[in-house]
């Protein structure tokens, strides 16, 4: 019997993480439809990859959403009798190393420590030194 072992490699991008993928969350009083979409451009700003993924899990809903508090609202949408807040996040790193990305999270650094805000499996890409990597994260939660 044989085994295929496949490697999972996660990016740290400084103070945040990024993520790609269109799924809704809910939490106890809250729901969460969050949509990010990643482009990898080589060293000429040329598109290489681009990613969206649909499989995601929010560890802290409750800290995902302390997080958001703090961010822009895009606009705000009806539908029925509920508004929805749409909030739109903006990540760009530069690779340093060449890798190969698998799974990737947004989250931040508090006291040295990495708080995983979302976390998302998806197709690997190769990334390469110079590269550059932009995730546009479009979340929308009720209002508050």
């Amino acid at each position: 019997m044989k085994y295929l072992i496949v490697p999972i490699f996660v990016l740290f991008l400084g103070s945040f993480f990024v993520n790609s993928y269109a799924q809704s969350t809910e939490t106890p009083n809250r729901t969460f439809f969050v949509f990010v979409q990643t482009q990898i451009r080589n060293s000429d700003g040329q598109l290489v990859a681009y990613l969206e993924a649909n499989k995601v899990s929010i560890p802290q809903p409750e800290r995902l959403d302390q997080f958001l508090d703090s961010k822009h609202v895009v606009s705000t949408i009806n539908r029925g009798d509920q508004n929805y807040e749409v909030i739109q996040i903006d990540l760009t790193k530069k690779v340093e190393d060449t890798n190969v990305i698998s799974k990737t999270v947004l989250g931040v650094i508090e006291n040295n420590e990495p708080i995983l805000l979302a976390v998302s499996d998806h197709d690997g890409y190769p990334i390469v030194s110079g590269d550059t990597i932009t995730s546009i994260w479009t979340i929308i939660r009720p209002a508050h």
